[in-house]
This record gives C-alpha cells, structure tokens and sequence, in this order.
C-alpha cells in the first residue's frame, strides 16, 4: 500500500500498487470529488525554453520525434532540430530488472549527454535517473516512481 493525498483538498488515501494494471490511474477523492491522476513507473520528462512535458513511458521501445501532421511517435516535440524519428528510450525486463537505455536512430543534429559527447547511431547508452539527454534544444530527463 501506498499513501497519495488529493490535490485539492489533501485528503489522505491508500492505493494497492499490485492491483494495478496500467501506467497511469484516475482517482476520484470521496471528500471533494476533484479528480487526481497517478503515474507509475518510469516518466521521460521533456523540457524546453517555453514547454514542459511528461509522458509515461511502456514496456519496450518508446519512440521521440518532431511533432508534424503525420508524426506517429510517443513522445512528439515541437523543436525544429529535432528529426521525425530521432530517438527511442528502450525499457526491458532482464532477470527481473529494469533496464532503461536510450538510443539516437541517426538524428541529423544528434543527440548529445550531459556532458556534450555526442551518442553514436543506434548503439544503447544506459538511462539513469541523475543522467540527462539533450535532443535539439530539448532535455530529456527520467523520473523514477
């Protein structure tokens, strides 16, 4: 069990964590019937100059792209530098862990670490929480729930 509160009025509630079936959970609080939405798991958080924005990230491959009509990505960024398919966050099960990797699928600008080396094509780099990846002017960074 864990303890959430509302965001309205901070009333305080149990959720059974094993009970749950998804990344992401709509809770009507009983006192003040706002409603509040959990995310569990792994977060990518995407921060630019003028946005901000998070999405919960699957199982497997989770795919970062430039936002245009057609885009078909799970995380789409308004960035002119960014390409269609720029990168993807991997995250596998192996031996009852969890791995998070992060890999450029050949970006035109490249994507670059914390500390400015620029990743190589399609190799995997490990996703740590205290790591950040930048793609065009945007910084990716991992949030662990």
């Amino acid at each position: 069990m864990k303890m959430f509160k509302c965001g309205s009025c901070k009333t305080p509630y149990k959720i059974d964590e094993t009970k749950i079936q998804s990344t992401q959970l709509t809770v009507n609080c009983s006192k003040c019937g706002s409603k509040n939405v959990l995310r569990f798991g792994p977060l990518l958080i995407a921060q630019s100059k003028d946005s901000l924005q998070q999405v919960s990230l699957k199982m497997g491959a989770n795919t970062i792209g430039r936002k245009t009509d057609n885009s078909k990505c799970d995380l789409m960024l308004n960035d002119e530098y960014v390409s269609k398919q720029h990168a993807t966050v991997y995250i596998e099960n192996l031996d009852n862990k969890l791995y998070i990797s992060f890999v450029d699928n050949g970006s035109l600008n490249g994507t670059f670490t914390k500390t400015k080396s620029k990743l190589k094509k399609d190799l995997k780099y490990p996703f740590l929480q205290d790591e950040y990846f930048i793609v065009g002017l945007t910084k990716l960074t991992l949030k662990l729930n």
